[in-house]
């Protein structure tokens, strides 16, 4: 008789532990975060308690229907029903909730650093063919200045070089804009059509 006793106690034990796994699996809580609400100092403690333990204080199947808003009777293996249906689906819809979330806050994290990236580049590219467009000016007015037909025709070819490096930033820093996704089809381009035609019509 005392070998059948303890055969069944240590087949309720294995019942409960594993049932204390699924209902905290089901909750979606780790086995620390578990822990320190069923008043562990540390996780190994619970992990015992889920590991088969030869026997399970009562004390420990009372607090873990509290922490995990289930009852007493699903931890025993005397029904498979959880009691807090509701809750439960209502706890895992917050935990989609928050992933969901947290995936959500980490792609814009990385779209915030990749466009950051993105500006200083186009930064970096919009002062060279800002200088080069304000050369280009300066030449052409100091062309219309002089009289002498070689000074005008050296601003005029120091104007067509400008123009020229302008337009090569343009080129780079449209691509840039049209690879980064900032310029459509539609668009695209449009920053530099002015400056490339201005060096086609000069060369």
């Amino acid at each position: 008789m005392k070998s059948t006793d303890t055969h069944s106690n240590a087949a309720i034990a294995q019942l409960v532990s594993e049932r204390l796994a699924n209902a905290r699996a089901l909750c979606g809580l780790k086995l620390v975060e578990a822990s320190e609400r069923m008043g562990y100092t540390n996780a190994s403690g619970l992990y015992k308690l889920e590991s088969n333990p030869p026997s399970i204080q009562l004390w420990a199947i009372v607090k873990a229907a509290r922490v995990y808003e289930v009852s007493t009777d699903y931890l025993l293996g005397l029904t498979d029903d959880w009691e807090a249906d509701e809750r439960m689906l209502e706890r895992q819809g917050a935990n989609w909730v928050y992933e969901a979330w947290e995936e959500a806050r980490k792609r814009d994290i990385e779209a915030m650093a990749k466009l950051q990236t993105q500006i200083i580049e186009v930064v970096r590219l919009a002062k060279p063919l800002a200088n080069a467009a304000i050369a280009a000016d300066f030449e052409d007015e100091q062309a219309r200045k002089v009289d002498n037909d070689g000074v005008r025709e050296f601003h005029r070819e120091r104007r067509r070089s400008s123009i020229q490096q302008a337009a090569k930033y343009a080129k780079t820093l449209r691509n840039l804009l049209i690879k980064s996704g900032m310029f459509d089809d539609k668009h695209r381009g449009q920053l530099v059509i002015d400056v490339v035609a201005a060096a086609r019509v000069d060369a």
